[in-house]
């Protein structure tokens, strides 16, 4: 399935400081409509089962041992600013799966409706 990576803008992060996952889908669901988050990667992740789709890309996109957006990984279809370094994936970004949109939380993977 096609995925898209998008990391929210700095003005967000004051927002979902101590925020509850349900304050975190409203802020994620405000700042969606207001074009408040940037493009930092399309995948293509070969499964049907979106908690795998949803994990895998946030694996990829964590950088443990390089930065992510260095990887050859061919899933990888395109990255976006790689030259301004990207950081890694993190609650409050979104993933977007054949357009549903799911927000990062502490425990995993909410979908905005």
């Amino acid at each position: 399935m096609f995925v898209t990576v998008r990391h929210y803008s700095d003005n967000f992060r004051r927002d979902i400081n101590g925020s509850s996952d349900t304050e975190l889908l409203d802020i994620a669901r405000d700042c969606f409509n207001n074009n408040n988050y940037i493009k930092v990667a399309d995948l293509e992740i070969e499964s049907n089962n979106f908690n795998n789709i949803l994990e895998t890309t946030f694996n990829l996109t964590n950088s443990i041992e390089t930065a992510w957006y260095k990887s050859t990984d061919e899933r990888f279809i395109d990255i976006c600013l790689e030259d301004k370094g990207l950081r890694s994936t993190r609650v409050g970004d979104l993933i977007q799966i054949n357009g549903k949109n799911f927000v990062v939380t502490s425990y995993g993977f909410d979908e905005i409706i």
